[in-house]
C-alpha cells in the first residue's frame, strides 16, 4: 500500500519567509564601512531580500533612482563610467555602509569600440566626442563605496527644437540607446547619421582638431567657386555650417557645402527672410497667411514682374503689425527670418544652435497674424475691470486661464533681450539660401 501523502499545513502566505522591508530615505550621511568588499556582489536571491532606500544620503551627495552617477575607475575623465541608478538596497543585518545600487551603464566612446558585432567603421566612432555617452541596456550592481559623485547626462535629440546647451567640459550627453548589448546582434538605434543630411555622415558638434576642419572648409568654398560644383569630403563637412529644416515632418539637418546651389532670388516672390518666415516648426504646411511667399513667382502674368517683397512689406499689410506701438520689434522680426543653423565647435552654439530663439519668434509672429495678440488685450482689459468691480473676479480669471493654456506661447520676452539675441547672432548671419531636398520629394518648396 502506497505511503500516506502529508497534509500540507494552514499557514500565512508570508510565513517562512522574509518580506523586503522598504524604506523611504536614508536621511543620515553614508559612512563607507572599511570592510567592505565592493566585489562582492549580492547574489539574485540576496539582492531580492535586501532593504530597499529611496534615496542615499552621503555628506556630499544624493543618490536616488534615476539620477545619472559617477564611477571611480582607473580609466580617467575620459573615459568616466557612468551608470543610471534603479534602485538602492542594504544587506541585512548591515547597520554600516554596505549599500549596494543596480545601474544602468552609459557607454564611452571607446567602450562602443569595444562592442563585439556592433559594425561601426572609424568615421562613426570618431562623430563621438569625448563627452558622449551611448545609454546600453546592461545592468549592474555597484558597491556604494565606488561612487564618485552625481552628474547629469543629458538627451540630446537632433530633432527637437528646444534642444539642450551643452558644454564640451561641464556636460555629457546622449544621442542614442545600445540595444542588445551583450547578445551576439547589438544595436545602436537611431543608428549615427541615420536622419543627418543627405550624406549621413554622423554630427560631431565637438570635433578634436575643429580648426583644421574650417580651414577646409573654407578652402572648399573657394575651390567650388572658382570650378564646378564638386561633393565636400568629410572633414571639409565636419567644419561647415549645417540648417535645420523645421517642417515636423523632415525635422533634418542639413550640411551647407552638400546643399549650396546658385538660387536667383528675383525669382521668387518674397526675400529669404519672408520665406524662411513662412516655414512653421509646428505644421506640416506653411503658415497659412504667409504661404503665397514662399513660392517662385509665376512665369507670366499677375505677380510676375517686380521686386521681392521684403519682411516689412509682407508684414506691414496686417493691422497688427501696421500699428506704431507694435510689441514684436525689428529684432524679433530679424531672428524669426533667420536661418536655423548650427556649428561644430562653436560652445553651446555646437548643439543648440539659434533653434529655439527663432522658433520662439516665429510662434509670437504667428500668434499676431492669428490674431491672438489683440484677443490677449482685451481679456486683460476685461480682468482689470473685473477686479475693479469687485463682482466676477472668479469667472474673469478661470477665463484668462482657458485662453492663455489654449496658446502655443502665453509672454513674450522683453525687447531688450531680442536686441541683445540679435547682436549674438549677428556672426551668423549671412548664410545662403538653401532648399530642403526632403520636403521636395513631398512636393514642398521649403526654404532653410
Amino acid at each position: 500500500m502506497g505511503r500516506a501523502r502529508k497534509k500540507p499545513s494552514r499557514r500565512s502566505p508570508n510565513k517562512g519567509r522574509r518580506v523586503t522591508s522598504k524604506i523611504s530615505s536614508m536621511k543620515l550621511a553614508f559612512t563607507p564601512a572599511d570592510d567592505v568588499d565592493p566585489t562582492d556582489k549580492p547574489t539574485d536571491s540576496q539582492w531580492k531580500r535586501m532593504d530597499q532606500a529611496e534615496e542615499l544620503v552621503t555628506t556630499k551627495y544624493r543618490y536616488k533612482k534615476g539620477c545619472d552617477v559617477l564611477v571611480n575607475s582607473s580609466d580617467g575623465p575620459k573615459n568616466a563610467w557612468i551608470g543610471r541608478v534603479w534602485s538602492i538596497r542594504r544587506r541585512q543585518f548591515s547597520d554600516r555602509g554596505d549599500f549596494w545600487l543596480r545601474v544602468q551603464w552609459y557607454y564611452s566612446p571607446s567602450d562602443i569600440g569595444g562592442v563585439n558585432d556592433l559594425k561601426l567603421n572609424e568615421v562613426l566612432l570618431e562623430s563621438f566626442p569625448d563627452n558622449e555617452r551611448v545609454l546600453s541596456d546592461a545592468y549592474d550592481l555597484i558597491s556604494a563605496t565606488t561612487l564618485d559623485g552625481t552628474t547629469h547626462v543629458y538627451r540630446y535629440d537632433e530633432e527637437a527644437v528646444d534642444p539642450p546647451e551643452i558644454n564640451f567640459t561641464q556636460h555629457y550627453f546622449v544621442r542614442c540607446d545600445l540595444k542588445d548589448t551583450l547578445s551576439t546582434s547589438p544595436m545602436i538605434l537611431p543608428f549615427p547619421g541615420q536622419h543627418t543630411c543627405i550624406c549621413r555622415l554622423p554630427y560631431n558638434p565637438f570635433p578634436e582638431e575643429v580648426e583644421l576642419a574650417r580651414a577646409a572648409t573654407e578652402s572648399f568654398y573657394k575651390r567650388s567657386y572658382k570650378s564646378s560644383r564638386s561633393c565636400p569630403n568629410e572633414v571639409e563637412r565636419t567644419g561647415d555650417y549645417m540648417h535645420f529644416c523645421p517642417r515636423p515632418a523632415c525635422s533634418t539637418w542639413f550640411h551647407e557645402s552638400c546643399l549650396l546651389e546658385p538660387v536667383n532670388e528675383a525669382n521668387f516672390i518674397a526675400t529669404p527672410d519672408v520665406r524662411r518666415l513662412a516655414v512653421d516648426p509646428d505644421l506640416n504646411h506653411p503658415c497659412t497667411q504667409l504661404a503665397r511667399y514662399a513660392y517662385e513667382k509665376p512665369p507670366r502674368g499677375k505677380g510676375s514682374h517686380g521686386a521681392p517683397s521684403t519682411l516689412r512689406d509682407v508684414l506691414g499689410a496686417f493691422p497688427f503689425f501696421a500699428r506704431p506701438d507694435c510689441p514684436l520689434r525689428d529684432a524679433l522680426l530679424s531672428i524669426a527670418g533667420m536661418p536655423i543653423v548650427r556649428r561644430a565647435g562653436d560652445g553651446v552654439f555646437s548643439t543648440a544652435g539659434n533653434v529655439a530663439d527663432v522658433v520662439l519668434a516665429r510662434r509670437l509672429v504667428y500668434q499676431a497674424l492669428d490674431g491672438w495678440h489683440n484677443e490677449l488685450e482685451r481679456v486683460i482689459e476685461r480682468l482689470d475691470k473685473s477686479w475693479y468691480d469687485g463682482e466676477g473676479k472668479e469667472d474673469a480669471y478661470n477665463f484668462v486661464w482657458r485662453f492663455l493654456n489654449s496658446q502655443r506661447i502665453l509672454a513674450s520676452p522683453r525687447v531688450k533681450y531680442w536686441d541683445e539675441l540679435t547682436k549674438k547672432l549677428e556672426v551668423h548671419e549671412g548664410r545662403p539660401v538653401l532648399h530642403c531636398p526632403r520636403c521636395l520629394e513631398d512636393n514642398f518648396l521649403v526654404s532653410i
